[in-house]
């Protein structure tokens, strides 16, 4: 067989200089110091949880764990 002649492209392709270095965009001393994410809320029930094995919410007389807290 021969070879073929092949060209791939790539998005990041016109960001590449020789031997892939970057050749735009800030160095590593230029980043921008990085923010603190805003702490997340902890969740807080409004109501008691509805153990498994107690009658279903919804008055099936079914378990839950058999009625809507079934697993897929």
């Amino acid at each position: 067989r021969r070879a073929q002649a092949m060209e791939f492209k790539h998005a990041d392709a016109p960001k590449l200089g020789p031997a892939g270095q970057q050749r735009v965009g800030p160095g590593p001393a230029q980043k921008a110091p990085a923010q603190k994410a805003p702490a997340a809320e902890p969740f807080v029930r409004s109501g008691k949880k509805i153990g498994r094995n107690e009658p279903c919410h919804c008055g099936s007389g079914k378990k839950f764990k058999q009625c809507h807290g079934k697993l897929n």
